[in-house]
């Protein structure tokens, strides 16, 4: 049996347009509204091993394993989870860039 996916892609406008820390209007929060057509979405970070949970119109989105890292991983340099003293030294070390990914459409 054959899962079907749709793709998101989480653009520069989207990242330009999100709020980092925001879970309703993060750069992926606003990527899924854009796709969805709607004005309801959330991200998240789920349990002690900080899974990805994508919601969209109140249902959870399913991640596929092989992209939650991929997610995490730019939530994190998207909301500047690392401590540095200043916006330049952080982003030295760390820029996030545009990316996409797939949930299974169930």
């Amino acid at each position: 049996m054959t899962i079907q996916t749709r793709k998101i892609k989480v653009t520069q406008e989207d990242m330009d347009k999100g709020v980092p820390q925001d879970c309703e209007h993060c750069a992926i929060a606003v990527a899924l509204k854009r796709e969805y057509k709607t004005r309801n979405a959330e991200v998240r970070l789920h349990g002690s091993d900080a899974t990805p949970v994508l919601v969209v119109d109140g249902k959870e989105l399913n991640i596929p394993v092989s992209y939650e890292n991929i997610i995490s991983n730019f939530m994190s340099e998207y909301d500047k989870q690392y401590d540095y003293a200043t916006d330049e030294e952080y982003y030295s070390r760390h820029n996030p860039q545009p990316f996409e990914f797939e949930v299974n459409v169930i």
